[in-house]
């Protein structure tokens, strides 16, 4: 694939709410990952649902970063990317958990800590090896609080903590630059741009096909033209999935595949009507031997007496030519060329 398309793609997939879901607008989560038999798993619905389902003890704690006025991303989805480290640590600890991501109760970007509001449903070695998990990928150390805000006690103690973690200077690493500062722990415009590819394999296999056949710049800088002839030459069977992807990709682009038209090239056909009224039959049969009848229904000068018997009879093709290419032309970019023709008024 060519770096120009993967660019494009990307732009792509970075603001479409197919493939990505932004988050509190400040990061990116994927639409969806792919579980086990193919399922696909949303990721933002799941997430929604975490927040509904939130624990009054982690209510409190966002009332308490609230008011401390900390920044903090809420049920920050982790993907597990290491799946051979993920399996590593669970030896060490002795659990065998398939997980293909990691919810964080809250994530500080301002001091890469995550924290955790257990309760006693939480299985310790677990919660003990994704911890681990987290700061041999990301660097992220990961507090916990065990039912935060149950009684005044354990409030004021675990506020000591916190603050006391917070306010080291080795853990604050807030910048002059805020919003370098405040990023999640991972970026996953990657599998947002795997998903398209896989949801598009076949239409990117033509469009890489169709852009070797007009040239990047000019697939990229014109509008599109084509017949069902050349489509087909091109991508061997019809597919009309391709007009999908290119508008996606190529907004206000104009994609025109004339499927009435198994015989020519866009180009050919633009060709004989633009040139129709310093049309050269003598040099025409040379190379034709015959005549198609749409023909010499658009060519201003008539067929001369001695080609008159190459005129074909009239087909279904010439009719959508005459209806649907003729008196459309000037509509019709040149896919050859970055202008678009206009019709001669008639000579008088």
């Amino acid at each position: 694939m060519k770096e120009s398309v993967k660019n494009i793609i990307l732009k792509h997939v970075s603001s479409s709410r197919d493939y990505i879901e932004l988050i509190d607008n400040r990061y990116i989560i994927p639409k969806y990952i792919t579980g086990k038999g193919n399922r696909l798993i949303d990721l933002p619905n799941l997430r929604r649902e975490l927040l509904v389902n939130q624990s009054s003890y982690s209510r409190n704690f966002k009332d308490y970063l609230d008011n401390l006025k900390i920044q903090y991303f809420q049920e920050h989805i982790i993907l597990i990317r290491n799946q051979k480290l993920w399996n590593s640590i669970q030896s060490e600890f002795n659990i065998s958990v398939e997980r293909l991501y990691f919810s964080l109760d809250y994530y500080l970007p301002e001091y890469e800590i995550a924290v955790e509001i257990d309760s006693n449903l939480h299985d310790p070695n677990y919660d003990k090896a994704r911890d681990e998990y987290i700061f041999r990928n990301y660097g992220v150390r990961t507090i916990r609080f065990m039912e935060f805000g149950e009684n005044l006690y354990t409030k004021d103690i675990y506020n000591t903590e916190f603050i006391n973690i917070i306010s080291k200077e080795d853990t604050y690493k807030l910048s002059w630059n805020m919003y370098y500062n405040l990023r999640p722990i991972d970026d996953y415009i990657d599998i947002a741009f795997d998903n398209f590819l896989r949801d598009y394999k076949n239409e990117l296999d033509i469009l890489d096909k169709l852009i070797n056949y007009f040239g990047y710049n000019n697939f990229c800088s014109n509008n599109i033209v084509i017949t069902n002839y050349e489509l087909v030459n091109i991508c061997r069977n019809e597919n009309s999935s391709i007009k999908v992807l290119i508008d996606r990709l190529f907004h206000g682009k104009l994609f025109t595949v004339l499927s009435g038209i198994n015989s020519y090239k866009f180009q050919y056909i633009y060709n004989i009507i633009k040139n129709r009224y310093i049309f050269d039959w003598d040099k025409f049969i040379r190379k034709n031997k015959i005549i198609p009848y749409w023909i010499p229904q658009v060519i201003y000068d008539p067929v001369p007496n001695k080609y008159i018997s190459l005129i074909q009879d009239m087909t279904e093709e010439d009719k959508y030519i005459l209806l649907n290419v003729v008196n459309k032309i000037t509509t019709f970019e040149n896919p050859s060329n970055s202008y678009i023709w206009k019709d001669k008024p008639h000579p008088g």
